[in-house]
């Protein structure tokens, strides 16, 4: 064959296989859209009916602390719209379905499906392809879950499709299934959390692709595909404000200050929903009464306190919003968002914990700065950026990830001028984790379904 003639057919593969990985992000970024939305989509249907000066009404005890600035979102609107008895009734419901159906696709796919099993798809050392079916079955679990106002991040699904259609576009077109997995994970971590760089950095630290240069190039057009789709055809916008300008010794100290709670928050979160899910369904059998028990444990929590409702991450942006801020709404992210969705995620219920992990570790930033405000140490103005730097603790110890959280909370704020301060906190954390618990530093996670 001529020199030409196969240079042409080369490059002619390299376009068709750059239009499939395009394809394969376009795909998951549709579905990332709709499902972050349609779960939003619910909860403000519900809330429809509450007027935007309704917040006054709300009644006394936990919510009427944390919704007291007069800023809600669609999740903790939706609660004080239904009331007590019927949020909790909601949740409850959610819950147990969603616990009940992602224990049986575990027992129908197995192994097919989850993180875990698109990890090994990506490596190329799978013993079972991924089930499409199986993903689309966890990921309406997830959306049961969510649409009934339940305290668990959406995220996980999200990823989980992206791999899975990447592999299943993959098997279609005779292109390299474990690249096209990675792309779709890349584009769908990209568009839910508005972080492209954080999404390279999450194959990188789950999959360990670094060795592979055309999976790492995958990657790449994932992500970058995904992040454009997400901004040009959707509107995207980042997640959280951005910080104050500039950068004061004030925000260091409380970091500084802020960064044992927030470590010890996030290991006790780690740490609680892993002994919860296996005192619910120890060796994966479902256990009702405990299970059950659980779910009255996070509709009660929901009901009661209305901003661990959700994810997290729209709670988080309340207190950049709040005209004041007091010990409930410290104690909602930190606490009860905690309590909430260990609960959640004890059932069985699928789901992620990226976006609680956020939640729970700023909350325990915002409930430092409240303790300082106390004594006199007047830091006004170090609040907001403290809570996004202690943020990024919370997914560097809860999901053992560091180098996502390194970058991450600075690009869903599209703050970079806080790179150093979060790196910082970051890997003295993780270096903290390595030595008290004997964590990895690096390398891929030992992955857990619901670390994302």
């Amino acid at each position: 064959m001529p020199a030409a003639e196969r240079s042409g057919r080369l490059a002619l593969r390299a376009a068709g296989t750059l239009v499939t990985v395009a394809v394969v992000a376009l795909g998951a970024a549709l579905f990332a859209h709709g499902f972050r939305h349609g779960a939003l989509a619910v909860a403000e249907a519900i809330a429809s009916d509450r007027g935007a000066d309704a917040v006054g009404d709300v009644p006394d005890g936990p919510s009427a602390t944390d919704l007291s600035s007069g800023h809600g979102y669609p999740g903790a609107d939706a609660v004080i719209t239904l009331g007590r008895a019927g949020a909790a009734a909601l949740v409850f419901g959610g819950v147990v379905a969603a616990a009940v159906l992602g224990r049986a696709v575990e027992r129908r796919h197995g192994p097919r499906v989850g993180l875990r099993a698109l990890a090994a798809s990506a490596r190329g050392d799978a013993a079972n392809d991924p089930s499409l079916t199986g993903t689309l079955m966890r990921s309406g679990a997830t959306f049961t879950a969510s649409a009934s106002l339940a305290s668990l991040g959406r995220e996980a699904p999200i990823m989980e499709m992206g791999g899975a259609w990447g592999d299943t576009v993959g098997r279609l077109t005779g292109r390299p299934r474990h690249r096209l997995a990675v792309a779709g994970i890349a584009s769908a971590f990209a568009v839910a959390y508005h972080a492209p760089a954080a999404a390279l950095l999450y194959v990188e630290e789950h999959l360990g692709m670094r060795h592979d240069r055309r999976t790492v190039s995958a990657a790449v057009v994932g992500a970058l595909a995904g992040f454009a789709s997400a901004a040009w055809l959707f509107g995207a916008h980042p997640i959280f404000p951005s910080g104050d300008d500039p950068l004061t010794i004030d925000v260091v100290v409380l970091c500084a200050v802020a960064l044992v709670p927030a470590y010890l928050a996030s290991r006790l979160f780690r740490w609680g929903r892993a002994r919860l899910a296996a005192w619910s369904a120890p060796g994966g059998r479902l256990r009702w009464w405990p299970t059950l028990g659980l779910a009255a444990v996070a509709a009660l929590t929901v009901a009661f306190v209305p901003l661990t409702s959700g994810n997290g991450m729209e709670a988080i942006v309340e207190v950049h919003e709040a005209a004041r801020v007091t010990v409930g709404l410290a104690l909602a992210l930190c606490v009860w968002k905690l309590v909430a969705t260990s609960a959640t995620i004890g059932t069985g219920a699928p789901g992620g914990v990226v976006s609680p992990s956020l939640a729970v570790a700023a909350g325990a930033g915002l409930l430092t700065w409240w303790a300082l405000d106390g004594l006199g140490a007047g830091l006004p103005e170090a609040r907001w950026d403290a809570v996004l730097v202690t943020a990024s603790v919370g997914v560097a110890i809860s999901v053992r990830a560091p180098l996502v959280a390194a970058v991450m909370v600075a690009e869903m704020s599209a703050d970079l001028r806080l790179l150093p301060l979060t790196a910082a906190a970051v890997g003295l954390a993780s270096l903290a984790d390595h030595h008290l618990a004997h964590e990895r530093l690096f390398g891929p996670a030992a992955l857990d379904d619901e670390d994302a």
